[in-house]
């Protein structure tokens, strides 16, 4: 499973944001992180992207990291979080045909 979680903030919370990044816990051995990618574009809001990456199996306990991880930028001015989950063709393919996902 991965799951992408994109963080946009504007330029006046970038000094919170950056103390914030520099506590984060590392992830756990299970979960592949890949990012904080940060958006090249100059606009308004300044834009990371991070996929995380986990066996299935192991859904909740990354849950429960990367909700903690985010939760810690709750204090930093204007910052929006947004979570996607998105799951490999077999498993789609298994929940569009109506199949009950393992």
């Amino acid at each position: 499973m991965v799951r992408i979680v994109t963080l946009s903030f504007p330029m006046t919370s970038v000094s919170d944001t950056v103390e914030t990044f520099k506590k984060l816990p590392a992830p756990p051995n299970f979960i592949i992180m890949k990012g904080p990618w940060v958006s090249g574009k100059a606009e308004e809001r300044i834009k990371t992207c991070t996929l995380f990456e986990f066996d299935k199996s192991k859904q909740e306990q990354a849950s429960e990291y990367i909700k903690k991880r985010y939760d810690s930028f709750l204090g930093v001015p204007d910052v929006t979080i947004s979570v996607e989950e998105w799951v490999d063709v077999d498993e789609a393919l298994k929940i569009l045909n109506g199949q009950a996902v393992e």
